[in-house]
């Protein structure tokens, strides 16, 4: 049986923004809060890829060290799920969120599925214990509107997906166990450090990363 993910109407989605960048592709941020009003729906994820009306929610959780401000960046390894992004450099965490929720659940409700899906990635990914204060600190974060939402057609892997961008402050120790073969090269970098070794070539960032950056200043 296939994993499922959430996904929202493209069409619906286009109605809340709708700009394009220089190459005419479609590229925007959107209101974070009005993404609940949404009605979201699960598709099986082979069919998620396939059929463009429909676009998975995907949460993107940067992570910054309290002390330093240092930023969390990674390769992607080959034991991801995702084979177009293998190898790539990156500063985000997450997965697709397999819960659902309808139009008519509480936004309570539907900012509960966001923070625990973006929760168990960060379990699964870096060992980031499964607390109540935890789930309350991604809660805090997105029920307070504190998170940035992209969508971009700049590529076949960002078509099919939309960015529910994160920023949490953490201690380092609170990190335990890198996920084998999937999060590969850690380094924590300044922002300024990262931008000036993707731009050397050193550590490219993928298309969300690179985003991701001004929102981090």
């Amino acid at each position: 049986m296939s994993k499922k993910a959430l996904c929202v109407d493209k069409e619906e989605l286009l109605e809340l923004n709708n700009l394009k960048d220089s190459s005419g592709n479609i590229s925007m941020f959107i209101n974070p809060m009005s993404i609940l009003s949404l009605e979201a729906f699960l598709l099986a994820r082979p069919e998620c890829e396939t059929q463009y009306d429909s676009i998975q929610l995907l949460p993107y959780i940067i992570l910054m060290d309290k002390e330093s401000s240092n930023v969390l960046s990674y390769r992607r390894g080959k034991a991801g799920d995702e084979n177009r992004l293998h190898n790539k450099c990156s500063i985000g965490f997450g997965g697709h969120i397999e819960d659902g929720y309808s139009y008519f659940s509480s936004v309570q409700t539907k900012i509960e599925v966001l923070a625990l899906s973006a929760l168990r990635e960060l379990n699964e990914e870096l060992g980031f214990d499964l607390s109540q204060y935890n789930l309350h600190r991604l809660r805090e974060l997105i029920g307070g509107g504190n998170f940035e939402v992209f969508y971009s057609e700049q590529n076949e892997v960002s078509k099919v997906h939309l960015c529910i961008l994160l920023k949490l402050n953490i201690n380092v120790n609170e990190l335990k166990k890198l996920e084998d073969g999937v999060i590969c090269e850690p380094e924590w970098l300044t922002p300024e450090e990262l931008l000036a070794k993707h731009k050397s070539g050193e550590r490219e960032l993928e298309g969300w990363s690179e985003i991701a950056l001004d929102f981090i200043n």
